[in-house]
């Protein structure tokens, strides 16, 4: 089973990727922050595709009987460029807000400072 919350026996400070103890804290937060990109990036792929599919050198494709496998081959390696940039940018998103995030719940869990007796 997968922990719901927590950071891990030993907390953030000693985070190691090869000791399974503290990787299955990480899986669901990774799996749910990669969500939303991951939507981006397919319906940019599709659209790149399908946007490459209707142009003309495609129906020469299909007139020399290239298989329909061939033909989605050259299409996705014309909506290379066009799906790679989109992949850059998600991922750069995807980062600043990880580090945004990280920044702000770690000013929540400061402990108070010692407030002297403005009294005494």
């Amino acid at each position: 089973m997968l922990p719901a919350t927590g950071m891990g026996p030993d907390g953030s400070d000693s985070f190691d990727v090869t000791r399974w103890a503290q990787v299955k804290y990480a899986i669901l937060p990774v799996i749910t922050t990669a969500m939303v990109p991951l939507g981006i990036v397919m319906r940019s792929t599709r659209a790149a595709v399908a946007e490459i599919l209707s142009q003309d050198f495609i129906q020469t494709l299909h007139a020399k009987g290239l298989s329909r496998v061939a033909v989605l081959r050259h299409a996705v390696r014309n909506a290379l460029p066009q799906m790679l940039a989109v992949m850059g940018l998600q991922f750069g998103y995807l980062v600043a807000a990880r580090s945004w995030s990280r920044r702000s719940s770690l000013g929540q869990h400061r402990l108070p400072d010692e407030q002297s007796d403005p009294h005494a």
